[in-house]
């Protein structure tokens, strides 16, 4: 061990804070004296804080053995308290001088919060009524050389939390429960999946064809095979093979990969459940779409009516079923069964003020986009819309009777879709049309178009059953049944933007040394080189302005009472998420300093994405007129500063000093 700062890691490229350098000191007391916390292997723990709190008349004068963090200490003299937070809660720890002895007693006060211990005792009520365990031996099981944050609660920073997860899980029970809460979930979804008898099955994450929805995919090579692959963006081709091979009920819970936007509803990589049954169709997934649903949330919550963002959610079944035809007639007054063409469709669109209208779309694009921009929003119970347009379902088996809609549901609540689902096509001649249909919109620039999987096709040709099928995204059935409105909340490790750019570009280069990149990545002794030398630093980003053109200063002058009666005034991005159905638009949640949510929409995607403005302390204008974008109010005026570099217009948000309070006022 080296001495002094040496010691910590050696982080070469900070300094360590006077409470660092304290616990250090401490530790490096601790080995000097024999003592070497690090080496203990495993501890005796025999119980948990909750089986002595929800049992305490059976462990009533009983000698445990517990094992967890120390969260706070009080007490200074002879006799001292701790709170101990193990994975089931905390438990208060007494300690006094003349049951651990004086050295030992001065060694325990001398720990500190964060610090990990073992505590042997006996459980008992203090006077005041407080469950405890007394301290009759203790182990240094590890040393915490950071001071855990202060106030985490009161913390804004959702940033530091998504990145720091260790930390908000030690620091917010909240978080743990949300994670307790999404493991049970998943294991009732299994559970009753295998009491009807169906088969959990592993297909391909690695797929030849990025099948089975509508999405553009991650793509990756295999140096060996030199072919490339993709991350799979759904299993359902491969789960619809096995009932082609008899399985007949098949489900599979796992990771999808999808190359798209982030914001609060969507993650790069998510989890879903997928399941197949055959001699069914998409009602029968609509019952077992409802059962799995309300199932989790009787049992996670104890009821089945439960507040989602402000809102209270009554899930007790059955839920409103209603045709996308009939919800955009209830929401618009246009029925597009009676609708004759695309060109009246069109036409329609342009007098309800539909935007992102595309000359590529027919007729029932154009009714999927009256629905999402229109109905979706309104759909706060849980309604199952149903029948789908056959435009944007090619893998759905077609309505009897209308040549032109599929039978395809999707579960709205909240306005946020849960759940998908089809009878499923088996007919392997309009298989192979739609899969041609869906090629000609590739070629004509719709890169999420479906791939045609002619094996797939092959396979049908054997024959397969009527089926029904369903997909649920755990993730938002997770933020739903545990109140959280950003699908980071319920993420252990969502995607994150590396914060520094340099860092990312390191990643990126493979060809680099080693070591080098095992020093930015890790701060650690390794990183200092074999001959003593000083550990790599990060460059200063290189800006060139030379290519810079900026606008003309007005030469008109302005009076200081027209410039005061704009208000401009410092916010916080509470959230921030991409607009659905546009390329350009972020959604801003903020903080203006009135305890109100001021709302605002700004053209800057192509600049940013959501997830890097999270947390930041942005200017805006906050006394402009509500302006509709997108069927969304626009409240005020994101500030950016905007040029141009050959020719093309560069935009930044003018981004202020943290410590800036929201509301405060620019002059």
């Amino acid at each position: 061990m080296r001495e002094g700062k040496q010691g910590f890691m050696a982080e070469e490229r900070r300094e360590l804070s006077e409470q660092e350098q304290f616990r250090l000191d401490k530790l490096l007391a601790l080995e000097a004296a024999g003592e070497l916390p690090f080496t203990i292997t495993k501890s005796a723990q025999d119980t948990h804080s909750s089986q002595i709190s929800e049992n305490f008349d059976a462990y009533e004068g009983k000698t445990v053995c517990v094992a967890g963090r120390i969260m706070s200490k009080r007490g200074m003299g002879k006799v001292s308290f701790v709170d101990l937070q193990d994975r089931a809660g905390r438990i208060q720890i007494f300690s006094k001088i003349d049951k651990l002895g004086e050295e030992s007693y001065k060694a325990w006060q001398n720990l500190d919060i964060g610090d990990l211990v073992e505590v042997t005792g006996e459980v008992f009520r203090t006077q005041r009524g407080e469950i405890s365990i007394r301290n009759e031996a203790y182990k240094l099981l590890a040393k915490s050389l950071r001071p855990l944050p202060e106030k985490f609660h009161g913390l804004q920073d959702t940033d530091t939390r998504y990145r720091k997860r260790y930390l908000d899980l030690i620091v917010n029970p909240s978080v743990q429960d949300t994670f307790i809460k999404r493991s049970k979930i998943i294991s009732i979804f299994r559970r009753e999946l295998d009491k009807l008898d169906y088969i959990e099955v592993e297909t391909p994450l690695l797929n030849v064809i990025a099948g089975g929805a509508t999405a553009r995919p991650f793509v990756t090579h295999h140096n060996a095979l030199d072919m490339d692959l993709f991350l799979r963006i759904s299993p359902e081709l491969y789960l619809k093979r096995l009932i082609i091979g008899g399985l007949e009920r098949v489900y599979e819970i796992g990771r999808n990969f999808r190359n798209e936007g982030i914001d609060v509803r969507h993650n790069p990589e998510f989890t879903m459940i997928e399941l197949y049954q055959a001699y069914t169709d998409y009602h029968g997934m609509m019952d077992m779409a409802e059962h799995l649903i309300t199932t989790a949330c009787q049992e996670v919550n104890g009821t089945l009516k439960i507040s989602y963002d402000g809102c209270d959610l009554d899930l007790t079944p059955p839920f409103r079923r209603l045709s996308m035809n009939d919800a955009i007639k209830e929401t618009c007054g246009v029925d597009f069964y009676q609708v004759k063409d695309v060109e009246e469709a069109r036409q329609l669109a342009i007098e309800h003020k539909l935007e992102d209208l595309k000359d590529t779309m027919g007729k029932g694009d154009i009714m999927n986009l009256f629905f999402e921009q229109k109905c979706e929003a309104l759909l706060i119970q849980p309604t199952f819309i149903y029948d789908y347009p056959i435009e944007i379902s090619p893998l759905t088996k077609k309505k009897p009777g209308h040549p032109d809609i599929v039978e395809r549901f999707e579960l709205f609540i909240h306005g946020m879709e849960f759940g998908n689902a089809y009878s499923e096509l088996n007919d392997p001649r309009d298989q192979r049309e739609r899969f041609a249909a869906q090629l000609k919109k590739r070629k004509e620039g719709d890169d999420e178009a479906n791939i045609p999987d002619e094996d797939y096709v092959e396979a049908m040709e054997y024959g397969l059953p009527p089926t029904g099928g369903l997909g649920i995204g755990i993730d938002r059935v997770v933020m739903l049944l545990t109140n959280n409105s950003s699908i980071r909340d319920v993420l252990l490790f969502p995607t994150m933007k590396p914060l520094d750019k340099n860092v990312a570009a390191k990643a990126d280069g493979m060809a680099q040394n080693a070591a080098d990149i095992s020093a930015f990545a890790n701060p650690a002794d390794m990183a200092q080189s074999a001959q003593g030398g000083e550990a790599p630093t990060i460059p200063a980003e290189a800006i060139d302005f030379s290519k810079v053109e900026i606008e003309p200063l007005f030469a008109d002058f302005v009076d200081f009472e027209t410039f005061a009666k704009s208000d401009f005034r410092a916010v916080k991005v509470k959230t921030c998420e991409a607009v659905k159905k546009s390329k350009k638009l972020l959604k801003f949640v903020l903080d203006d300093g009135t305890g109100v949510d001021r709302i605002i929409l700004s053209g800057i995607h192509e600049t940013y994405e959501p997830e890097e403005l999270i947390g930041k302390t942005l200017l805006a204008i906050t006394n402009l007129p509500p302006r509709k974008m997108m069927g969304i109010d626009s409240c005020g005026m994101i500030i950016s500063a905007v040029h141009h570099e050959d020719g093309v217009e560069k935009l930044r948000c003018l981004m202020l000093d943290p410590r800036i309070p929201a509301g405060a006022k620019m002059y």
